[in-house]
């Protein structure tokens, strides 16, 4: 068995259209994923919210602290060009 962890959050993700990274290339995927040989050997199952120690073994502090403090108290802020 294959688990495979998505979250509904990653369907609205739109970083812009030039982006590389968007919604559309996820849900491509999925839909592959849906449709090949290994479709039997998958789990689909739903993405928690990673902790704070959970994204500091991919991210580093500064990085982690770069994006609490732009975070809005409401709404959305682009984090990149």
């Amino acid at each position: 068995m294959i688990h495979l962890y998505h979250h509904s959050d990653c369907d609205k993700h739109n970083p812009g259209a030039m982006h590389p990274e968007n919604a559309g290339r996820l849900q491509a995927i999925m839909a592959a994923l849906h449709k090949s040989a290994i479709e039997q050997q998958l789990v689909y199952l739903q993405a928690p919210l990673g902790t704070e120690a959970q994204i500091l073994l991919v991210h580093t502090g500064a990085h982690l602290a770069g994006v609490v403090a732009t975070s809005p108290t409401e709404g959305t802020r682009a984090l990149d060009a």
